[in-house]
């Protein structure tokens, strides 16, 4: 309930009215075609009502569009504009201004992470200054936009266990779309045949390449896995049991063989870090085994061919085209080592030079020639700050885990350190610096950092005051024994 000292507005009020206009748009639906719309324009004037009442319902309607993108794939959002993910965004963002006021809360929250992922932009928008290509670098610069306002909405949202499970669990579910959505697609013959083999896509076109479609699902598992891990709901246990099988299969059907690298990447690390490292590692041979002998005679061969992406002379021109990328990069940084070509220039500037119009395929050497050594520094000091979030968070959550809040936050940091390391790996052969999933797990270790600092606050609070009350009890003590 939203309150400036009095009562204004309550959610069952809200509530009524929803239903009365729905049932009105429905009547008319009924006698005036197409029908569809008066129903549409009821339901969007209450998204955008529970929009500004709630900042967590604000966030979650954003993120609908920004983690699942429906407008690109989904008959019914298709008479959306392209930039309603935008607008949404927006609106969130107003929304939580609202509730900053009415609240009294002085700031937005940054911590460690905030500051260097504004830093990076920073750097971003300076990149214009030697860019080859102006309205690219404007492209990229905006579409970082999009990331920074994430961001902040869920840094500043979400500021208690309970949102926090929604959000990952929003998460868990728009994986569980694109995955089944996909095999389903496949099935119904669409795919895409390259590289001598057909190819499972994503959905829509931001990520509908098989590659962005298996390093989505692949950068979701660690987070699934140590969820799994935690979880005492049996439902909710099988529910993202199911959700790993078909993510696995999906991967085997985009035959993307950088995710199958992560795939075993990721098995290898679970055992690793796991205490029953014979117990795991034997499931995971079991599994593997049972997934070659499933798994069609095309894919077999495809991801046989996986050793060649690290062979400079092997018979693959993928691989050939990636380590040339990187020399190429390094040429570009080399020319521009301040502030690079600008951000999102790569390949035209690429094509300009050597008459290559593509990207590097790695991250590292694409960082380098479009931002330069300043753009390059930015992004250490971002990655230093997720990874020093990851220990200060991990060290205080490990001895205290006699929570079911504690274990969540625990296993959410386990889960992303283990994602940030495949980001990390996928860069080898992969520009991925503009993904979305950097950012929401940024945003997901800001919340959890947060939470742990109010948390020692409230422990040393309680110290304090423990002391004093231990204090005051001696001096009385010893006020009464000097009486008597």
């Amino acid at each position: 309930m939203a309150t400036t000292g009095r009562q204004y507005i309550s959610a069952r009020s809200l509530l009524l009215t929803a239903l009365v206009m729905l049932s009105i748009a429905g009547g008319l639906g009924v006698l005036y075609p197409p029908h569809i719309y008066p129903v549409a324009i009821v339901v969007g004037l209450i998204a955008v009502g529970l929009m500004i009442y709630s900042p967590i319902s604000a966030l979650i309607i954003y993120l609908v569009f920004f983690l699942c993108w429906p407008q690109e794939w989904a008959p019914v959002f298709s008479y959306l504009p392209p930039f309603t993910e935008r607008i949404l965004g927006f609106m969130a963002i107003g929304s939580l201004a609202i509730s900053l006021m009415i609240r009294q809360r002085s700031s937005f929250y940054l911590g460690r992470i905030g500051i260097a992922l504004l830093i990076f932009y920073v750097t971003l928008i300076l990149t214009f200054f030697t860019s080859v290509y102006l309205t690219q670098t404007k492209n990229a610069v905006v579409e970082m936009i999009r990331f920074i306002i994430v961001f902040l909405l869920i840094a500043n949202i979400v500021d208690n266990p309970k949102k926090l499970r929604i959000v990952v669990w929003l998460y868990f579910l728009s994986i569980a779309v694109l995955a089944s959505m996909s095999v389903i697609n496949y099935y119904n013959g669409i795919r895409q045949y390259t590289m001598g083999i057909e190819r499972a896509l994503g959905l829509g076109l931001s990520y509908g390449h098989p590659n962005s479609q298996a390093a989505n699902l692949v950068l979701a598992m660690p987070l699934l896995f140590y969820y799994l891990k935690d979880c005492a709901r049996i439902p909710a246990k099988l529910f993202i049991v199911g959700i790993m099988l078909i993510s696995v299969w999906n991967v085997i059907l985009t035959g993307s063989r950088t995710g199958m690298v992560g795939i075993l990447f990721l098995a290898a690390v679970i055992v690793f870090r796991s205490k029953q490292k014979l117990a795991l590692g034997f499931v995971s041979i079991i599994l593997l085994l049972v997934a070659i002998t499933v798994m069609p005679e095309q894919y077999k061969n495809r991801f046989m061919t996986t050793a060649d992406v690290a062979s400079a002379d092997g018979p693959d021109e993928s691989a050939r085209g990636r380590i040339e990328g990187v020399v190429h990069g390094l040429h570009m940084f080399a020319d521009s080592p301040i502030t690079g070509v600008g951000a999102g220039c790569f390949a035209i500037a690429r094509g300009n030079e050597f008459g290559v119009y593509f990207s590097s395929h790695n991250l590292a050497a694409e960082l380098l020639a479009e931002t330069g050594i300043v753009g390059f520094a930015a992004y250490i000091y971002f990655t230093w700050a997720l990874l020093t979030t990851i220990r200060d968070s991990r060290k205080y959550l490990k001895s205290r885990r006699d929570s079911r809040d504690n274990r969540l936050l625990y296993a959410l940091v386990d889960g992303i350190f283990v994602s940030i390391i495949l980001l990390h790996l996928f860069g080898i052969t992969g520009h991925n610096l503009y993904r979305y999933n950097w950012y929401l797990f940024a945003a997901m270790l800001a919340v959890i950092h947060r939470m742990v600092i109010r948390r020692q606050e409230a422990e040393e609070t309680k110290i304090v005051e423990h002391s004093a009350k231990d204090f005051t009890s001696e001096i009385a003590m010893a006020n009464n024994n000097g009486t008597t």
